[in-house]
């Protein structure tokens, strides 16, 4: 397979980063009322649902090309992507029982993604250096969200903040992927951008 390639491995990728950026989007709306909360609800999910059919019709196109079909064993097959969601799966489950014990839960959404940026790092170590910027990007929203907490924003602000920037921290991952596609599999996947 050619450098810059899209692998069906990729567009796997693409989808799980779609359906997490629709559940950010919807944990962030639980941070904002009324009419705005339902526009962005509705919204992220659209753009969720039309990344992973795109992606999936993208998928099933590369197997039936030879050029497509081409590539390396998968990640998600490796030991080390399962040591790193098994660790991401403990820090995620012991933030939450902290976080719920000391009731500074307005915190967990940010804890949630530090742990998510953390484990693409991790990625980016061990499987392709794409995940560096996710990760950067996912643990710049932990960051943000904390420290406008920490100066006084409310709960709901930091909720707002953190799962949207991470939400479309994984929109725009999966959308890169996309772009990558051979001109002939680009026209399956909807304009998402």
């Amino acid at each position: 397979m050619s450098e810059g390639a899209v692998s069906r491995g990729a567009l796997v990728g693409s989808i799980i980063s779609a359906a997490f950026g629709i559940g950010w989007c919807q944990w962030g709306a639980f941070g904002i009322t009324g009419t705005a909360a339902i526009v962005v609800r509705v919204l992220g999910a659209v753009l969720g649902v039309a990344l992973i059919v795109g992606c999936v019709r993208a998928r099933r196109e590369l197997r039936t090309d030879p050029a497509g079909a081409a590539g390396s064993r998968s990640m998600f097959a490796a030991r080390g992507y399962r040591i790193v969601v098994l660790i991401e799966v403990i820090a995620l489950a012991g933030g939450a029982a902290v976080f719920g014990v000391t009731g500074r839960t307005e915190y967990q959404i940010a804890w949630f993604a530090l742990v998510v940026g953390v484990h693409f790092v991790a990625f980016g170590r061990l499987f392709a250096t794409r995940f560096y910027l996710l990760g950067a990007a996912l643990i710049a929203a932990a960051v943000l969200g904390t420290v406008i907490g920490l100066a006084g924003g409310s709960a709901g602000l930091v909720e707002a903040v953190t799962g949207f920037a991470s939400a479309v921290s994984l929109f725009v991952a999966a959308i890169l992927t996309i772009r990558q596609l051979p001109a002939r599999h680009a026209d399956m996947v909807p304009a998402a951008s």
